[in-house]
């Protein structure tokens, strides 16, 4: 009987501990949020591209901040910031920046739309792909870094003279961006250490406690 009170309080006392490290954990962010704004360098007269063969995006983070088109959530309190110029084939990245940090950690689905001209003389191409990283609340510390998703889409425009048979760019070279980016609440963080310990000891016990039950 005092082998079997035994095992109970350290169960006890395990789960207990375990409880208690995780009563201060600070909550994860919960929303959603929209950015826009245009690139600082784009391809000249005669280029046959205007974002959808870019790998390295020049975006307009110095001259302007970029605006929110919307933010729900944990991001509603969220207005301007910067955005981040960035490689694809660089993984991992940093994408916006100010009151919350967004850091890509995964790209997928590129999906890259030629230029294309009509038959007013207009011509347009657009990249786009999916994104997931790490959004980090500056703003409010006390919420925990947090797994997001998005999407990021390009587009631009130009101007051709199509009696020269080229499909190309001539003037009127102009591109916008936007990207839309979702938090659920799932913490990026993993289980310290100690935790792990604290819920190993616990299931042992446990475990040592039911065998001795079913040998009564």
């Amino acid at each position: 009987m005092r082998k079997r009170n035994l095992i109970g309080a350290v169960t006890g006392g395990g789960l207990a501990l375990l409880l208690a490290a995780g009563a201060p954990h600070a909550a994860e962010i919960n929303g959603s949020i929209g950015f826009a704004g245009a690139w600082d360098v784009l391809p000249g007269p005669n280029s046959t591209s205007i974002v959808s063969d870019l790998d390295f995006f020049d975006l307009n983070n110095i001259a302007n901040a970029y605006i929110a088109t919307s933010g729900t959530g944990d991001f509603s309190g969220v207005g301007t910031a910067f955005a981040v110029d960035f490689d694809l084939t660089s993984v991992p990245f940093a994408i916006f920046t100010n009151d919350v940090d967004f850091a890509v950690t995964s790209v997928s689905s590129v999906n890259r739309t030629g230029l294309s001209c009509g038959d007013a003389n207009n011509c347009t191409d657009q990249i786009n792909f999916i994104m997931q990283g790490i959004v980090t609340s500056v703003l409010d510390p006390s919420f925990t870094p947090t797994i997001f998703f998005g999407s990021f889409t390009g587009s631009g425009s130009c101007s051709n003279d199509t009696s020269d048979g080229i499909v190309d760019c001539d003037s009127n070279i102009t591109a916008t961006w936007s990207a839309t980016l979702a938090a659920n609440g799932q913490p990026a963080e993993v289980p310290e250490p100690m935790t792990l310990a604290l819920l190993g000891g616990a299931a042992l016990g446990l475990g040592l406690l039911r065998r001795r039950t079913e040998r009564k």
